[in-house]
């Protein structure tokens, strides 16, 4: 007498894994906790999108702190890459405030699909308070970002001060 093969002691639910297999992780994808994970995976790449913005708006705008340079972009043959420059400039402006402002979007989308929630809701309150409504940089980004909706870009300019010693 031989001893049973494997596929014979399996339970009838493993008659043909891949097709089980299918059936488990589309009941996973459909599931609220993995509804919750993506939503979380978006709110993660807004995230990093804010941050990448923000650190090329902070590169651009400490070249441009460099005292040599600019007076070299000043010189009547560079304007044309002046020009250039503040047009970087608005447009690096434009991506940061049109990223964090999306991300605020996508936080308060994600919190609603999350249910209703009193002292989480208290607690997001408290945090919106402290973090936004009551912060200077806040508000001056918001001021931005509502003339850039309502005008148009920002109009980003250069001004060369010279200032004589002596």
């Amino acid at each position: 007498m031989t001893a049973p093969l494997i596929s014979e002691r399996l339970p009838v639910i493993f008659v043909n894994p891949d097709e089980e297999l299918s059936l488990l992780i589309e009941e996973i994808r459909s599931s609220k906790g993995q509804q919750v994970m993506d939503e979380v995976a978006r709110l993660q790449a807004s995230v990093r999108l804010v941050g990448r913005n923000k650190v090329e708006l902070i590169r651009a705008l400490e070249v441009l702190k460099q005292d040599d340079l600019i007076l070299q972009l000043y010189a009547e043959t560079n304007r044309p890459i002046l020009t250039g420059v503040i047009e970087d400039v608005g447009r690096l402006s434009a991506n940061f405030l049109a990223s964090a402002f999306g991300l605020v979007d996508h936080a308060r989308r994600q919190r609603l699909s999350l249910g209703d929630n009193p002292e989480f809701d208290e607690e997001i309150q408290e945090q919106i308070e402290r973090r936004f409504a009551k912060d200077d940089d806040h508000n001056i980004a918001n001021g931005l970002r509502n003339y850039s909706l309502h005008h148009g870009i920002l109009p980003i300019t250069a001004e060369l001060k010279v200032i004589q010693q002596g």
